[in-house]
């Protein structure tokens, strides 16, 4: 029995040689993509090529599996490293400095397992400029486009898509991410900025096995100037979103309202650009809070003083509508401040829309008390209440006619009570609503 149990020892020995030892160095020619797979037995494949001095090459180890990304290293023939990928899971762009066989490892630093594309080939970048169209095909996930722009600093820009799991990744002159919003169909990006002159890099990519065709239409963008109390009508496609920009001082209060065509949804955003990282240059948003269910915010209160942009989404209930007509007012606005034990009556109707009191801490985790009461017949109160980092600290509605409430408010700053009639028929809603300071019992 033992020497039964050493020669099936010895026997499992031998097959885990064999199995690693059939994971040699594959040869591969640039261009063409190679599949492969990491294992539990196998963590890291290699690759080799030949390549010429001179040559420009690029290459990515694109992942089988959305939720993984694998890594890639190139050797010299003398195994020294001269690359690797980073931040980014590719690299571009790269003079191979000698005519000799290369390496390519690819492996996964979290110790997962999956299938992934490799492709190693020419780094052939197509330019492009503002207000142009550009359409191509992706054979597959591991094709990388590569679309160089010259720019100034300070140009507006967006663009759009037409393709199925595309993405779109936006380097800056340096290297550094600039945009990317995400894997999904038709990405559009509505409105950004060149924040440096230089050569920014476009970079086009899918997840999908067969590839993709795609269409990018990069655009410039030139806002309407907004003058306060002076309304701006237009109509554009749906796909077009009109832009507009005004200056503020910060600290100043504004309001905007958007009116568009009431069968379909309607949505108003505000954006701050300089000083912003790209996925947080949103600052305001509504889509419903003004008269008759239009857009509204207010009040807007300038974080900086800077140039803020506003632009309009409309998308229609009816397929077949692709135009809108569209009028936008900004104006100034007083706030409606709540002060300790007083005690504010206020009316809502559907011609006001609703109401947003405002509150501004001096200590972080303030306890407070607010009592809110409904003393008209009719109405139905909602509450909303949100931090200075836009965070939703409290939400309660639907058919609520009054309550106490007992809150900690986390961060210091401007907290902002936003009070809305969300009954079935809306048609006049008094409130009553008064905030306490709470001792801290601790």
């Amino acid at each position: 029995m033992r020497l039964l149990s050493r020669l099936v020892i010895m026997l499992m020995i031998s097959l885990l040689a064999v199995t690693v030892s059939h994971a040699q160095t594959q040869q591969i020619v640039l261009g063409e993509v190679q599949t492969g797979e990491i294992t539990a037995l196998q963590p890291t494949i290699t690759y080799s090529f030949e390549g010429r001095k001179g040559d420009v090459i690029y290459f990515y180890a694109a992942t089988m599996r959305n939720d993984q990304s694998f890594y890639a290293r190139l050797f010299d023939a003398s195994a020294n490293l001269l690359i690797e990928t980073g931040a980014f899971p590719f690299v571009h762009n790269f003079t191979l400095p000698e005519t000799q066989t290369y390496t390519i490892l690819v492996g996964n630093v979290d110790d997962e397992t999956g299938g992934f594309w490799l492709l190693v080939d020419f780094y052939e970048p197509t330019s492009i400029v503002l207000d142009t169209e550009t359409s191509n095909t992706l054979p597959t996930p591991a094709h990388l486009h590569f679309y160089p722009i010259d720019v100034q600093a300070g140009t507006l820009f967006r663009y759009t898509t037409a393709a199925q799991q595309l993405g779109v990744t936006l380097l800056n002159p340096v290297g550094e991410l600039a945009s990317f919003q995400g894997m999904y169909d038709n990405p559009a990006l509505v409105i950004s900025q060149f924040e440096q002159t230089g050569q920014y890099l476009f970079i086009i990519s899918t997840n999908l096995p067969d590839g993709v065709d795609y269409r990018l239409f990069l655009e410039s963008i030139t806002p309407t100037p907004l003058t306060a109390g002076t309304p701006v009508t237009g109509s554009t496609q749906i796909v077009d979103s009109p832009v507009f920009s005004f200056q503020s001082p910060a600290g100043k209060a504004w309001e905007l309202n958007a009116i568009f065509p009431q069968d379909g949804d309607r949505r108003m955003f505000v954006a701050q650009l300089d000083g912003r990282f790209w996925y947080d240059v949103i600052i305001a948003t509504d889509s419903g809070s003004g008269p008759n269910a239009n857009p509204r915010i207010s009040p807007f209160i300038a974080p900086a003083d800077a140039t803020y942009y506003v632009w309009l989404e409309f998308n229609s209930y009816e397929s077949t509508v692709t135009n809108y007509d569209y009028e936008i007012l900004l104006s100034s606005t007083s706030i409606i401040s709540l002060a300790p034990d007083v005690e504010i009556s206020h009316t809502i109707t559907p011609e006001t829309g609703s109401q947003t009191f405002i509150y501004t801490t001096t200590a972080e985790n303030e306890r407070i008390q607010l009592e809110i009461r409904r003393v008209s017949a009719t109405g139905a109160i909602s509450l909303q209440i949100f931090s200075p980092v836009d965070d939703v600290v409290f939400v309660l509605g639907r058919e609520m006619n009054g309550a106490v409430f007992d809150l900690n408010l986390p961060v210091i700053g401007l907290y902002r009570f936003v009070v809305s009639d969300i009954g079935y028929d809306p048609t006049e809603l008094t409130i009553t609503i008064r905030l306490s300071q709470l001792q801290d019992k601790s």
